[in-house]
């Protein structure tokens, strides 16, 4: 296993105990097989402002976070860096909500209430090792493991570099947020290897946007953006209204008794300002209209 693991582990570390958080730092120090950098972090939001900018080996997160919704915490970072491990650490010991953070994609779950030293060394790791395995060693941060678009990490330096050219030779663009309709229910009813198979599907159609030198990426969740250079709002809404048809008419068979037709909502804006986070704010908005007029 040792050819799988880093001589250095860098782990982020997202709780909101210091009392925890310290009792972890303890285990970690003085191993003599790898040694361990340890970033640490109080709130969700931190971790995912990190992950955008910095590299990690591993995250080793707590579910109760006071501004994480326990499950959906493991899918955002999963999102935002599919090739990092996900170990839960937390105080909740409960067999189903272990399985369900498994079946999301978290390597290991280890209930605050039985760590030993060793547990802990040898489940991190084990979930490093692993996810090198799995994803392969030189595995880029920037690329979404599920549907294999780039994700959210590469979103702002695209912007930047699409708008200025844009700007640079007086050409419209635009900027398309879609959103897979009632995923959260399709888990529910279907399980989460139907709704990751849904998740490919909807990219799949979306990387045929490629041919027009639209570029797209998984957000999060259930999100896709597309970035439109050379597309006026017109334009790009009568792509993005074809695409939503051409979903909405594909039956997806899973087995005999599990068809269904999916569908997406999207919502487009020109693009008008430098500002991706402006620019962003504007395209959610548009969405939310969207979904209300629906």
């Amino acid at each position: 296993m040792t050819e799988l693991l880093p001589d250095v582990i860098r782990v982020l570390l997202i709780e909101d105990d210091d009392i925890d958080a310290q009792d972890f730092r303890r285990m970690l120090r003085n191993n003599p097989d790898v040694t361990f950098e340890i970033g640490h972090v109080l709130r969700l939001g931190d971790a995912i402002e990190k992950l955008s900018t910095g590299d990690f080996d591993l995250c080793v997160l707590d579910l109760m976070l006071p501004d994480g919704s326990q499950l959906d915490s493991i899918e955002q970072i999963r999102t935002l860096d599919g090739r990092i491990p996900i170990v839960v650490m937390t105080g909740v010991d409960d067999e189903k909500v272990a399985m369900s953070a498994i079946t999301l994609g978290a390597q290991d779950y280890i209930p605050k209430g039985e760590l030993t030293r060793q547990q802990v060394l040898r489940s991190l790791k084990m979930a490093v090792a692993r996810q090198r395995k799995a994803c392969g060693i030189g595995a880029s941060a920037n690329f979404d493991q599920l549907t294999h678009l780039p994700n959210s990490r590469s979103l702002h330096a695209k912007f930047a570099e699409l708008q200025s050219c844009s700007t640079y030779n007086s050409l419209p663009m635009s900027f398309a947020m879609l959103d897979l309709d009632h995923l959260s229910q399709i888990n529910e009813e279907h399980g989460y290897l139907v709704g990751d198979a849904v998740l490919r599907a909807f990219a799949e159609l979306l990387s045929m946007l490629r041919r027009d030198d639209i570029w797209v990426a998984r957000f999060g969740g259930q999100q896709f953006i597309a970035l439109m250079p050379n597309h006026t709002l017109d334009q790009a809404n009568t792509k993005m209204s074809d695409l939503q048809r051409r979903l909405a008419s594909a039956e997806m068979a899973f087995s005999d008794d599990c068809k269904f037709r999916a569908t997406a909502s999207s919502g487009v804006v020109a693009v008008e300002s430098e500002s991706l986070e402006e620019t962003f704010n504007l395209c959610c908005m548009a969405l939310q209209k969207s979904k209300e007029a629906a």
